[in-house]
């Protein structure tokens, strides 16, 4: 249960960083356009061009930052075969949250084994994801699901462009 949970809070805090890297194409074309400009103008060359290099060194930092999240995924995902979490109405204001992760485990003799686990609490509608609470609204439904991993591959995926 442990790793499972350690296995959740480095996820959501991959997924911060993403959303961080995400942006940074945009923050560094509004510091080129403007930013910079106006510190040359108003504060000199010199200046702008610690700036620039600061940027050019976060670049660099923020690219090898990338390709490891990419490949910690890569590899997590050779042994990480189903993570699912599912949302299932239980009564007016309360759902239950189920985790559900199969790992594939090699032994010491190197055979496989799956090793499946689930953990299940209950979750009132206030503490619900938003958008398991829009679903539920649009459709109604008592129940969904969400696939961690073709999450977690798209945003993987947008990285890579």
């Amino acid at each position: 249960m442990e790793e499972l949970v350690a296995e959740i809070v480095a996820s959501i805090l991959n997924i911060v960083v993403e959303v961080a890297f995400a942006f940074w194409v945009d923050i560094v074309t509004l510091v080129s356009a403007s930013l910079l400009t106006w510190i040359q103008t108003d504060l000199g060359a010199l200046v702008a061009a610690s700036v620039r290099d600061a940027f050019f060194v976060l670049g660099t930092i923020t690219l090898a930052t990338y390709d490891s999240i990419k490949e910690s995924w890569s590899e997590l995902r050779r042994f990480l075969i189903e993570a699912l979490i599912e949302f299932e109405q239980s009564s007016s204001r309360s759902w239950t949250r189920r985790f559900t992760t199969t790992l594939l485990r090699v032994l010491e003799s190197g055979q496989l084994k799956l090793i499946k686990r689930e953990i299940e609490e209950e979750v009132d509608w206030d503490h619900l994801p938003p958008e398991i609470r829009a679903a539920w609204w649009n459709s109604a439904q008592k129940s969904h699901k969400v696939d961690f991993i073709e999450v977690r591959d798209k945003e993987i995926q947008t990285l890579a462009h």
